[in-house]
């Protein structure tokens, strides 16, 4: 096959599945509005003549929004289709089919235009479908359906009032899951978990409407499905509050239908009209609060992006301060090293025997594995993968951090002692995150007990205890700095805010933002030397566990 012919296959390829696409699109909205029109046509008044409820407006918005025109044209089909079933003439009936279609398309290019998100990230989505598909697919919808039942008439306002009440309706129910649906990304737990809540919400809507109970008490108990959606909103999101709203719906519309339930009461306009502003008021308030969950978890989200942005470039600020005490622990090993590989040369020249050399050889191996351990340490200090929690001992990750401080303090020649508690602290945590926060203070430290006069002075010490009254895991970190001067520690922790020349005001703040994301606190105060006394608390795993098992 030559070029020019692969390439006429490809192209007829993506034609054919394009057409077939579009197809498939024109034939779903088709059959979608068809099946549910005509069980909506059991919901018709008798004067005007014309369904109280009606789901061309939100089927035509929410599949020409996903679809594009070819779901527009389906849907004008269908409603010629269903106005033609209930005895409209064929001239309006394909008047209110092409209503329908333009009604969708011109309702889909704008939200479109006005950057609507289908899956509903932000509250301003879920007004934004509110306002377009009730103010404008509805509206035109609405006018096309009354100028075909009363005309320019005087009935025309109380015919368009019910129309557009049931296009309103039909877009409020139907609207949000066809457009919040996607491909499934839920594991299999919490699809049964979904699929319990949604048949809970329906037989809990049957029990209150089938008839069992006395008026009163159904009406006070059709409200009690609220905390069900509202649950259901702050678990799941728009695609599941849409199917389960849209649900209990349909059970409480047929029971309406049927003369029962607590909407059931005069004439077949009136309940269902009671009954339509119920389910306005649920499906509204469960949309924007599915909305308000996600756009708080996008947030959440978002901030704890920034804060492993700002740790990582404390890291990297940490790490160049300490450069010159890393460079110089790593030249020593490297250094013997060239020593002893020197020095093993020259026993190879001179005939030595092979066990004579041997041992210089060992000596350059457990060097370059030094200088590998601190290369090791420092990476390990700078990688990327935040936020993974491990079940960790608080005094190893504090010897960890004083391990990649030790060369600078070697260097500056300030004392850096440890006194570790003997028992094991056990936290669930981030090892990186916690290894930072110790580094930070110690450097803190260091910077702060260059201000004493006399160099046997200078000293820094850390501490480890556990609490055993608050079940929390303690590390301390003490200098013989001046320490903290009392206009200072009001704002001691916040961004950006530094009491020392060169200092990039992040140490502290991204200190206590760590500490505070692992659910513990730091405090600052005077040590007893006269110093600063940094401490830091972390629940320990302990009682971590305990409160899952609660």
């Amino acid at each position: 096959m030559t070029d020019r012919e692969a390439t006429i296959t490809t192209t007829a390829a993506i034609g054919g599945a394009r057409l077939a696409w579009m197809a498939g699109a024109a034939a779903v909205s088709f059959a979608l509005l068809v099946l549910l029109g005509l069980a909506a046509l059991q919901f018709t008044a008798a004067q005007p003549p014309v369904p109280l409820i009606w789901p061309a407006a939100g089927i035509t918005l929410a599949l020409s929004f996903r679809c594009g025109w070819p779901a527009a044209l389906g849907a004008a089909l269908g409603a010629t289709v269903l106005h033609g079933a209930i005895g409209t003439p064929i001239w309006p009936a394909l008047g209110l089919g092409l209503a329908t279609g333009v009604a969708g398309i011109a309702s889909a290019a704008t939200l479109r235009r006005l950057h609507f998100d289908p899956t509903f990230r932000r509250v301003r989505d879920a007004i934004l479908l509110l306002a377009v598909g009730g103010g404008l697919t509805a509206v035109l919808s609405a006018v096309g359906g009354a100028m075909v039942v009363a005309g320019l008439t005087p009935d025309f306002a109380a015919t368009f009032g019910l129309c557009w009440i049931a296009d309103a309706m039909g877009m409020i129910l139907l609207a949000p899951p066809l457009l919040a649906m996607r491909a499934p990304r839920m594991s299999t737990r919490e699809v049964l978990e979904a699929t319990s809540w949604v048949l809970a919400g329906v037989l809990f809507v049957y029990w209150v409407y089938a008839g069992g109970l006395s008026s009163p008490i159904a009406l006070a108990s059709s409200y009690a499905v609220f905390p069900l959606v509202l649950a259901v909103a702050l678990r799941f999101g728009a695609a599941i509050t849409g199917i389960t709203v849209a649900s209990v719906a349909a059970v409480a519309l047929l029971c309406t239908g049927l003369d029962k339930g607590p909407f059931a009461q005069t004439s077949m306009v009136a309940n269902l009209l009671s009954l339509h502003a119920h389910l306005a008021m649920l499906g509204v308030t469960g949309l924007v609060l599915a909305a308000a969950r996600t756009e708080r978890d996008a947030a959440d989200e978002q901030a704890r992006e920034h804060l492993r942005t700002l740790a990582r470039a404390g890291r990297i600020n940490a790490m160049s301060s300490m450069a010159a005490g890393i460079a110089h622990e790593v030249n020593q090993p490297l250094s013997a090293v060239n020593s002893y590989a020197h020095a093993a040369q020259r026993m190879l020249r001179d005939g030595r025997a092979p066990e004579e050399i041997a041992d210089t050889l060992e000596r350059v191996v457990k060097g370059n594995e030094r200088a590998a351990a601190i290369v090791r340490r420092v990476r390990t200090f700078l990688r990327t993968g935040d936020g993974e929690r491990a079940r960790a001992d608080l005094n190893t990750l504090a010897c960890e951090a004083i391990e990649l401080t030790v060369p600078e303090y070697r260097r500056q020649r300030v004392s850096l002692t440890s006194d570790r508690t003997s028992r094991v602290l056990m936290v669930d945590v981030d090892p990186v995150a916690i290894r930072q926060v110790v580094v930070n203070l110690l450097q803190n430290a260091l910077d702060a007990v260059h201000e004493a006069p006399d160099e046997r002075l200078r000293w820094v010490r850390v501490k480890t205890r556990a609490i055993d009254e608050s079940h929390e895991a303690e590390l301390m970190v003490e200098d013989s700095g001046p320490g903290l001067p009392a206009e200072e520690r009001h704002h001691l922790f916040e961004p950006l805010v530094t009491g020392r020349s060169g200092g990039t005001g992040l140490g502290l703040a991204i200190v206590r933002s760590l500490v505070e994301a692992h659910g513990g606190r730091v405090e600052a105060g005077d040590a007893e030397g006269g110093g600063a006394l940094f401490r830091i608390r972390i629940p320990s795993a302990a009682k971590s566990t305990n409160k899952e098992a609660a």
